[in-house]
């Protein structure tokens, strides 16, 4: 629903062969330091690879229980609607998906969240 194919980087390979050029045309390491500084690792590799998702670029999980953490896409080509299904990534505490050409609402859904 964010246009996955069309992102400038870290893209699902198209073929399990493509693999390791997906992965190193993924840059989105997060290097961002967390705010309250709660342990978590950044994924540096391709979404939708066959590794753990806590791996993926742009992701960031928590140390204690490999949930994701935080989502931060930033000028990374997003497009279409922000899916609704992120509403069970119920310990999510950073969504930023900014500089990117989403649209529609924001799902009502993710008022729920209670560290968002």
């Amino acid at each position: 629903s964010t246009g996955g194919g069309t992102w400038d980087e870290c893209n699902a390979p198209g073929y399990f062969s493509d693999l390791d050029i997906a992965n190193s045309n993924c840059n989105m390491s997060g290097s961002r330091q967390d705010f309250l500084n709660v342990p978590s690792f950044q994924g540096t590799d391709a979404w939708l690879s066959n590794t753990y998702e806590c791996y993926w670029g742009g992701l960031a999980c928590l140390n204690s229980t490999f949930c994701i953490d935080r989502i931060e896409i930033e000028n990374n080509g997003l497009s279409g609607t922000i899916p609704e299904e992120l509403k069970n990534l119920t310990t999510l505490r950073v969504l930023t998906v900014k500089n990117g050409t989403l649209e529609g609402t924001i799902p009502s859904e993710y008022g729920l969240f209670d560290t968002l």
